[in-house]
């Protein structure tokens, strides 16, 4: 009787036994499966690192060039300032010489010694 007990004992220990062993297999292939899942994440957070690190590259040469640009652009408005002023200067130059052309009876060659004293006069260029 004990031994008949103890065979029910043993085949239900048993009857447990392979079923941990199912589950321990079926467990195993989950961890397996998990494992590759996390080696292709890794994968990609590693390319995503390769590409976050060429962008930032990328920006730090845009922003370089961009600083070039705006100091470029700076010294272009300054220039047609410049531009600008002389532009203003020219046509005060010009309308003066027009105005003052026929009351002086000046040839073409004395209109240009005429322009070079007046320039002078304002101090724009010394006479060569």
């Amino acid at each position: 009787v004990q031994l008949g007990k103890m065979e029910e004992k043993l085949k239900e220990v048993t009857g447990l036994l392979n079923s941990t062993q199912e589950e321990l297999g079926t467990v195993r292939g989950e961890l397996g499966r998990t494992e590759n899942s996390l080696q292709n994440e890794t994968g990609q957070h590693n390319k995503t690192a390769e590409r976050l690190e060429t962008c930032s590259a990328t920006l730090t040469y845009s922003q370089t060039k961009l600083e070039k640009l705006a100091d470029v652009t700076r010294r272009l408005n300054e220039t047609e300032v410049q531009l600008g002023k002389m532009e203003e200067k020219l046509k005060e130059v010009t309308g003066f010489l027009i105005l003052h052309k026929r009351s002086w009876g000046l040839s073409e060659v004395n209109l240009e010694e005429q322009k070079m004293i007046y320039r002078q006069r304002q101090g724009n260029i010394t006479r060569p």
